[in-house]
């Protein structure tokens, strides 16, 4: 982060908003990463990543973007799968259709896992398994969801602890 002076800014104004919750005051970046956690700045990366990308988007857009990723994550958790690649295809999914790309061609110029790659591309494996539940999940798509292993119960309940979480990292991320 060191080589990063708005990214090492972020992380410093984020963990001074009121939605990090943060009892004490930090002394440097290293301090702030230490005292948030890597999950919390793995998913403000993210968010910032995003914002970045997207310099357009809108907070809306954001806050689907994000919350597309979590419920990817949510469910993949579910499955007995990585939550953690299965956030990343639902947050590639995502920027792909802010910046107006075909997801092939972000694909190809980032270093990703070949499941990764798949089921982002072609919707293969059981990470594209993830993202089609999600996709379904998205446009109420009553066919898909009866025959997915999740219950609508499941990924209702599931969609919207992704939309809090979403809007509640966006605010400590944006520093609210």
């Amino acid at each position: 982060m060191q080589s990063d002076p708005a990214l090492s800014y972020r992380v410093l104004r984020a963990t001074n908003s009121a939605a990090s919750g943060l009892p004490r005051k930090v002394a440097s970046v290293r301090d702030a990463v230490v005292l948030l956690g890597s999950a919390k700045i793995r998913q403000w990366a993210a968010l910032m990543l995003v914002s970045d990308v997207a310099e357009s988007a809108t907070e809306d857009q954001l806050s689907t973007t994000m919350a597309r990723a979590r419920l990817c994550q949510t469910v993949a958790e579910r499955l007995g799968l990585q939550g953690e690649a299965a956030f990343t295809v639902g947050l590639l999914a995502g920027v792909a259709e802010l910046i107006s790309e075909p997801v092939a061609e972000l694909v190809n110029r980032l270093p990703l896992t070949v499941e990764v790659a798949d089921a982002l591309v072609d919707g293969h494996g059981r990470l594209g398994q993830v993202l089609s539940i999600v996709r379904a999940y998205e446009i109420a798509d009553e066919h898909a969801l009866a025959a997915a292993p999740v219950s609508s119960v499941d990924l209702a309940k599931a969609y919207l602890s992704a939309v809090g979480w979403s809007m509640r990292t966006i605010e400590g991320a944006l520093g609210r």
